[in-house]
């Protein structure tokens, strides 16, 4: 018998239907790549958070000054726009 001859028959179970590649209203990202709300929220609140943290530090006594308060306000600056950029994207 040829090979195209012994192919297994079906053992009668439906497949698993494959996963719907919609895009997500908020992103427009597709698949795996899509984040939930609480994901895009919790991440967002710890961008803004820290930022928030990092920038107490200026209001320690004595204030930081120079490069330091630079440093900081940099810091807190690009945090908290990660948080906001991570909330909304």
């Amino acid at each position: 018998m040829a090979d195209a001859e012994h192919v297994p028959q079906s053992t009668g179970r439906a497949k698993p239907p494959l996963p719907q590649q919609t895009a997500t209203p908020a992103t427009g990202r597709q698949g795996q790549d899509a984040d939930c709300m609480g994901c895009r929220m919790m991440g967002g609140l710890f961008g803004v958070g820290g930022s928030l943290y990092l920038a107490s530090a200026l209001l320690q006594s004595p204030a930081p000054a120079g490069a330091h308060r630079a440093g900081i306000v940099l810091a807190s600056g690009m945090m908290f726009a990660f948080g906001v950029a991570r909330a909304l994207l």
